[in-house]
């Protein structure tokens, strides 16, 4: 997306590609505010994929140097077994259904059927998607929060006529349901949402029926269900 962020004015001040070791890499120097500046390193493969951010004071040219240094000695571990949902703020139990972990980036983490397909690159993928973030206010603004993403989906291309929404509660704790029937791109589907949160963090449950929709639907208000903030 580097054109893309040129266009709306991100000063990049250098860009290199290269190799770090038998992966493709781009270095990317440059930051939206003249004050701090930025790197960015992104490399990987088929397997997997890696980014690197770092920002700094622009006049600290000496942190930049020992910045880059350390992101360029970078390097991934394969021998190592990595736990993808180790940084979750959240547990799931998908047990007793036909969805599976499948991946994680960042502070999202998908669930699909028996945890195959691709749900990032996939638009139609039957999929859950748990979103953590850091505690909210209150439950108002989580509620405003959950009440926000109806747009974002609009936003996506989403046709959304109508939609429900009521207060719960899972496992003593105060979260705000949303769902809806919709249509994406020709093709409905149905989506059940909800926002859960604590002094300790928020969470975001969205699970999206493409296929069997009725019947998904039920799994994704029976997963929600066992949702705890850890």
């Amino acid at each position: 997306k580097l054109e893309e962020i040129k266009k709306k004015g991100f000063n990049v001040q250098y860009e290199k590609d290269f190799k770090i070791g038998e992966n493709e890499a781009i270095l990317v120097f440059g930051s939206p505010n003249p004050a701090m500046g930025g790197l960015s390193l992104n490399y990987g493969n088929t397997k997997y994929s890696v980014t690197i951010a770092a920002q700094f004071p622009a006049s600290e040219i000496n942190d930049r140097d020992k910045i880059l240094s350390s992101i360029l000695a970078s390097y991934v571990d394969e021998k190592i077994i990595a736990d993808p949902t180790a940084l979750a703020t959240f547990s799931l139990d998908v047990a007793n259904s036909d969805f599976k972990f499948n991946s994680s980036m960042s502070q999202l983490f998908y669930y699909t059927i028996n945890g195959t397909g691709n749900p990032v690159n996939n638009p139609f993928e039957n999929q859950i998607m748990v979103v953590t973030m850091p505690a909210f206010e209150n439950f108002e603004a989580r509620k405003t929060y959950a009440r926000s993403m109806i747009q974002r989906y609009k936003n996506s291309g989403i046709s959304i006529p109508a939609y429900e929404d009521k207060e719960i509660k899972i496992n003593n704790e105060d979260a705000y349901q949303i769902s809806y029937n919709g249509n994406y791109k020709g093709k409905s589907l149905k989506v059940y949402q909800v926002v859960i949160g604590n002094s300790k963090a928020t969470i975001m449950f969205c699970g999206m029926a493409y296929d069997r929709q009725d019947e998904l639907y039920q799994q994704f208000i029976d997963i929600a269900q066992t949702l705890k903030i850890k």
